[in-house]
């Protein structure tokens, strides 16, 4: 996202002339306020997850990575794999 802000009112020292800081008037280009909110995803036990993985320039190798939530705590998931 891009930023633009809007012309300063030249009586104002670091605010426009309505006394609302600058960034106060800066906006996206799009028109957009930001990335919208949503809710963090919720992890369970015995959720898994595949990668493949693909290497190498003269000579391909492949192979899947299993990932697996062993053991959730307050502040901790463990995950094997």
């Amino acid at each position: 996202m891009f930023l633009r802000t809007l012309p300063a009112d030249p009586g104002g020292c670091g605010r426009d002339g309505g006394g609302a800081p600058l960034s106060a008037r800066a906006q996206s280009l799009e028109g957009n306020p930001g990335p919208s909110r949503r809710p963090a995803p919720t992890y369970r036990v015995g959720d898994r997850w595949v990668y493949h993985v693909e290497d190498g320039f003269r000579q391909r190798f492949s192979w899947d990575e299993t990932h697996e939530i062993v053991s959730i705590e307050p502040n901790l998931i463990t995950v094997s794999g």
